[in-house]
């Protein structure tokens, strides 16, 4: 007698700590999966934030020229040349041919864009970059002959000033004349706050996209001109 009703304390202790360690695991899970659900909205409400204020161009003015224009200086001015070539390997090194009248300047039409930062943050660097890496390269003004004479692939040209919101900067794009196609240029921004954005733009046209947010590794790969030599090196990369 005396033993079954120890057996039955032993039970009911045995079965009062199960019932606890139980109901100790249901909270602690309970409280992770809160945890889990506050952390995913308090991190939805953070990039939504950050996609409220993020930096967008919008075009002001947009004209087109026979040749290049000079700009009354009262902001930042990129110029930047875009060159068609036709890609040749030759012992594992990549060559871009350009045509000789892609060397003409004065051969040039030129598209102008005033662009304004309508967002609500400061842009710290702008990387302007070539879509189509197949057929065209990119290159600053002032550099674009003589890399184009070294057969270079090229596809960026960087503004490392700061575009603080209401800001404007001129862009211009100069061109062979003979082109009937451009290729979309992806404005590359890296904000104030270190967060990477790009937005497409399409010359000749009076046409930009919305900004977008991408990963720096991304921003950073559309840069590389090694990416474009491995695929032209085995085409199926593309």
């Amino acid at each position: 007698m005396q033993a079954e009703a120890i057996s039955g304390i032993i039970g009911a202790v045995s079965g009062a700590i199960a019932g606890g360690v139980i109901s100790c695991a249901f909270n602690y899970l309970n409280d992770k999966r809160k945890e889990r659900r506050e952390d995913k909205k308090e991190q939805e409400k953070e990039l939504q934030d950050r996609f409220e204020k993020r930096p967008e161009f919008k075009i002001i003015e947009c004209y087109n020229e026979e040749s290049n224009v000079v700009i009354a200086i009262d902001c930042e001015v990129v110029k930047i040349v875009v060159a068609k070539f036709e890609a040749s390997v030759e012992q594992n090194f990549v060559y871009a041919n350009y045509a000789p009248e892609e060397f003409n300047a004065e051969e040039r039409f030129c598209t102008c864009y005033r662009l304004e930062n309508v967002g609500k943050t400061d842009i710290s660097v702008i990387t302007l970059m070539c879509e189509d890496k197949r057929r065209f390269s990119l290159f600053g003004e002032y550099l674009a002959n003589d890399l184009m004479k070294s057969k270079c692939l090229h596809y960026s040209v960087s503004l490392e000033h700061k575009i603080r919101v209401s800001e404007q900067f001129y862009l211009v794009v100069l061109y062979h004349k003979k082109h009937k196609y451009l290729p979309a240029l992806n404005i590359g921004m890296k904000d104030s706050n270190g967060y990477f954005w790009t937005q497409s733009l399409m010359p000749p046209e009076d046409r930009i996209g919305d900004s977008r947010s991408v990963e720096c590794r991304d921003y950073m790969e559309d840069r590389r001109i090694d990416v474009a030599e491995d695929c032209f090196k085995h085409p199926w990369l593309w």
